[in-house]
């Protein structure tokens, strides 16, 4: 189910006490959720391939749960995360992460903000200790805030204001999304940042950085149930948090195309981006809307980069993707114009919709469809190799609404037929 176009831009076990008798038995690979009494959910997988842990964070919080006018707090917070507590004063968490052969890092988007390291078996203690203690104790100190807002005001610069496509990403968001959270970028914009006062982050802490707003995942060498005494031992005694309203504002119905153009005489390219509003995640056309993105665009068989990019030539780039978070998001195509061909916008735009329709009333064939499934099958395959990559995938299905939906996912995404993505 695509709606109306709207734009183009140029350019299960809750009881801690009887947690490790009940995981005695787990098999390589199973998923095992527990739950402690304060809330912290916690996700295990056992994997003995290399002696390694890896681990994230995950706080269901993102720009989306900002306000108007405190926008990027979301992403302020992130940073000063890092500034320490009193048992870990400034600086000294990246050197204890490194001085044990581990590597971390963290990020925010709209609907997630994470941190996660990946440490040798026997020093996973370090990581835990300190994702814990900052959880409950970190230290925002206004002086320390005021250096880091400069420092985030030069990041937004960097990335947005000083670069094209930056620029053109925010603004097309910014006309796609009137009244819902994904209006702003995650950075937020430059004169909230300005004006975020130490309170306002304490107050975003208090609220959000809590055992039952997070999920912790653990996958690697290590037996589930000592790996859990582990994890109470140094979460188990943060109190509960505020209970938090996830409810945003949705967004409103679009009743007409919108545009916007942005021009700058220090651009020698063209982008064009064509977008459509798609449902949220969990309905049943996302599974076939992820399957026109990658027929149209997807790669180098696709159909737009045969037309656009090798026998028309007027194109260096084309992608077509559908994304999806706990909101309603977009279907997006992008094209990137040859500097030759930049007068020739009009026609490349009339070639995506031609194909669109060309889909509409001939479908696809099944062995369009089933190439594609394969592929993804393999690269499943591949991204289950790793562990951060299992790590990361539970992170972010339990944020948006249960691990669990990534077999349904997959499942939706087996039963797709031509007849499916002929009617999105």
């Amino acid at each position: 189910m695509i709606r109306r176009l709207f734009a183009f831009l140029i350019f299960i076990v809750f009881c801690a006490s009887t947690l490790f008798s009940v995981h005695a038995q787990v098999q390589e690979g199973e998923v095992v959720e527990t739950v402690l009494d304060n809330g912290l959910k916690v996700l295990t997988v056992e994997i003995h391939n290399a002696p390694i842990i890896y681990s994230q964070l995950s706080y269901k919080v993102g720009s989306r749960n900002e306000d108007v006018g405190s926008t990027g707090i979301a992403h302020i917070t992130e940073h000063m995360m890092f500034k320490g507590t009193p048992n870990y004063p400034a600086g000294t968490i990246s050197q204890i992460i490194k001085n044990n052969a581990g590597v971390f890092n963290a990020f925010t988007s709209n609907d997630i903000t994470a941190y996660y390291e990946q440490m040798p078996k026997n020093k996973i203690d370090q990581a835990l200790a300190i994702e814990s203690d900052r959880m409950y104790n970190c230290v925002i100190d206004s002086a320390e805030l005021a250096r880091e807002l400069n420092v985030i005001m030069e990041e937004r610069r960097m990335r947005t204001e000083n670069n094209p496509l930056g620029l053109f990403a925010e603004e097309f968001n910014a006309i796609a999304f009137k009244s819902s959270p994904y209006h702003w970028p995650v950075i937020g914009w430059m004169d909230d940042i300005k004006k975020t006062t130490r309170d306002q982050v304490f107050s975003f802490y208090r609220t959000y950085y809590a055992p039952n707003n997070a999920t912790l995942v653990l996958v690697g060498d290590f037996e589930t149930s000592k790996m859990l005494e582990t994890v109470k031992k140094y979460f188990g005694k943060i109190p509960r948090g505020p209970e938090v309203d996830q409810t945003v504002t949705s967004e409103i119905e679009q009743l007409s195309t919108r545009s916007v153009t942005l021009k700058r005489p220090d651009v020698r390219t063209a982008t064009l981006r064509l977008g459509w509003h798609t449902p949220g995640i969990g309905h049943p056309d996302n599974a076939a809307l992820y399957f026109l993105a990658r027929i149209l665009g997807g790669g180098k068989t696709s159909r737009l980069r045969k037309e656009l990019v090798e026998e028309k030539k007027l194109v260096t780039r084309i992608s077509a993707r559908t994304t999806f978070g706990k909101d309603p998001y977009l279907f997006l195509i992008n094209a990137e114009l040859r500097k030759e061909k930049m007068d020739r916008m009009g026609e490349v735009k009339d070639i995506i919709f031609s194909e669109i329709e060309k889909i509409k009333r001939e479908s696809v064939s099944d062995y369009e469809l089933q190439k594609i499934k394969n592929k993804i099958a393999y690269n499943e395959v591949s991204e289950n190799l790793k562990i951060s990559g299992i790590g990361s995938r539970l992170s972010r299905y339990e944020t948006y609404v249960s691990w669990k939906f990534y077999d349904d996912w997959k499942k939706q995404r087996q039963a797709v037929t031509v007849d499916d993505v002929q009617r999105v």
